[in-house]
């Protein structure tokens, strides 16, 4: 599986290779992500897997791969026509806050009380969009 998890990390998909590898890693590994990745895209990440059901998880998580993250969203926020990662975080079904609240947890980060919500929320974001990228590969 080893081989199975480098050739997805490394190939060209829409997800970065460092988040790809980040996600399976807080899976416990490609045989824990590849068993759950359809389920993940057929369900939500609300569905509850590893390393991505408990806020401290999902914190950690979001904390140490923001940059990653944020660099998918400012992308695909474009692609979709939002003016603002804040706009299509808002969006959400898991954050039910406005973009002004997100917009502040993106620039204060922790100091905000929303913090947790967009961490948890821009997590799972993560995760279903590796999840998805995963499915696609394995189509081709």
């Amino acid at each position: 599986m080893n081989k199975v998890n480098n050739q997805f990390t490394t190939s060209t998909t829409n997800t970065p290779e460092e988040l790809k590898t980040a996600v399976i890693n807080q899976m416990d590994g490609i045989e824990d992500f590849a068993e759950a990745a359809q389920d993940i895209v057929s369900y939500g990440a609300a569905g509850g897997f590893t390393g991505f059901i408990y806020y401290s998880d999902t914190i950690a998580f979001y904390t140490k791969n923001r940059k990653s993250i944020l660099e998918l969203a400012r992308q695909q926020a474009d692609e979709c026509g939002y003016s603002t990662v804040a706009d299509m975080v808002a969006a959400f079904n898991c954050t039910d806050l406005k973009p002004h609240q997100v917009e502040y947890v993106l620039t204060f980060g922790d100091e905000s009380d929303d913090f947790t919500h967009v961490a948890n929320g821009l997590a799972w974001y993560a995760l279903e969009e590796v999840a998805r990228d995963y499915v696609q590969w394995l189509g081709e």
